[in-house]
């Protein structure tokens, strides 16, 4: 992709998506925002799945979204 580690490209990804939704004034939910950022990366590298830091990466920027919703 770009040569970036997989854990920089999903933090931009998802923070494209969160200011892009508040620009167009759409309500964010951040849970997606990271789904849809997991599943745009998997379409561009599908074998990032077996990777163990894309899937902690993953679970750690979720956990952590979760926590501050609630």
């Amino acid at each position: 992709m770009t040569g970036l580690l997989t854990s920089v490209v999903r933090a931009a990804f998802v923070a494209s998506i969160v200011v892009w939704a508040w620009e167009l004034r759409l309500r964010v939910n951040e849970l997606n925002a990271v789904g849809v950022a997991g599943v745009v990366l998997l379409v561009v590298r599908p074998l990032d799945v077996s990777q163990l830091g894309f899937q902690l990466s993953l679970a750690a920027t979720g956990g952590f979204c979760s926590c501050i919703v609630l």
